[in-house]
């Protein structure tokens, strides 16, 4: 009965929401990183990063795919891209990182690293002075030099490496893949993402992936496709609600006010500097399909004695 006799005034609460919105939608921001999702516990996330600095620092996010229809293609791609990745090392965009050249470079570069080395003048000598510069015992290193006049023998193949004693290690660094053979380079402080992928992405097959940002992005297009979506289906509501009443009163008694409490609630977390994501978006679809609801409910009693009931109970 109170509200009845002061009806006019009520007309001063959408007026309130209409203005809240016109100012806070335009501070509303979206999240993305599915990190915000969960909530770690800081005893285990400190465990964790303890074990980490002792056993390995490389990103489990980031790495390095070089890839090619064979294994020998892939290799060819790795020892290019070891070498982008050495400039980009001394460029600040990358800390130390793990690449599989050092195990097994392509038989392209072990063949002309065999030949070069048989056809430099001097190669020995010149080899015998770094090694005395450097504290070794030439003299341990002849049979290198009598293996240096034999002919080459046929270039190192992974299979030969993963049946070595060193296999475990280079196993983990062969991916197959359904259009070929790659090999993942682990990187580890990278401070510039986009600086790192512009330089990889110079070498046909050499492939910088960001699991984070695949993931951010993959669920800002969900965000976006799930906000037209319930654009879509707020339309068709009304549509519906507009059918079943043929009266503007009360369909917009029915729609206007979950409408309205959606579009508060966004604007204050706008305010409040709160980012939306996923979830919030879905939370907000179950109670503006609740408002739409329990607007039924009112406009189905219309103006007689039972609208009292009713409100109370909504």
């Amino acid at each position: 009965s109170v509200m009845r006799r002061h009806r006019p005034a009520l007309f001063a609460l959408p007026a309130l929401a209409v203005a809240l919105i016109v100012v806070g939608i335009p501070t509303l921001h979206g999240a993305d990183d599915l990190k915000r999702l969960t909530t770690l516990d800081p005893d285990l996330l400190r465990q964790d990063e303890a074990v980490r600095a002792r056993v390995t620092r490389f990103s489990s996010t980031q790495s390095v795919l070089a890839v090619g229809a064979t294994e020998e293609e892939a290799l060819q791609v790795n020892d290019q891209l070891a070498v982008a990745l050495e400039a980009a090392e001394r460029a600040g965009e990358i800390g130390p990182y793990r690449n599989i050249r050092g195990l097994l470079p392509s038989a392209r570069l072990q063949t002309s690293v065999a030949a070069a080395a048989r056809s430099a003048p001097h190669f020995w000598e010149n080899l015998q002075s770094a090694l005395v510069a450097e504290g070794f015992r030439p003299a341990l290193f002849e049979p290198f030099h009598a293996h240096l006049a034999a002919p080459p023998p046929p270039p190192l193949t992974f299979a030969d490496v993963a049946a070595s004693p060193l296999g475990d290690l280079a196993r983990s660094f062969r991916l197959q893949l359904s259009t070929g053979v790659g090999f993942l380079t682990l990187v580890s402080e990278v401070p510039r993402p986009a600086a790192l992928a512009a330089r990889v992405s110079q070498l046909p097959g050499a492939h910088f992936i960001d699991q984070g940002a695949v993931m951010a992005s993959a669920n800002a297009s969900y965000r976006t496709s799930t906000i037209d979506s319930v654009a879509v289906g707020a339309a068709f509501v009304l549509l519906l609600i507009v059918a079943r009443y043929r009266d503007l009163r009360r369909s917009a008694a029915a729609f206007i006010p979950g409408l309205l409490a959606v579009g508060v609630t966004v604007s204050v977390l706008g305010l409040a500097h709160i980012p939306i994501d996923i979830l919030a978006l879905v939370a907000l679809l179950m109670v503006f399909s609740m408002a739409v609801d329990y607007g039924v409910f009112l406009a189905e009693v219309g103006d007689d004695e039972r609208v009292e009931t009713t409100l109370l109970a909504v």
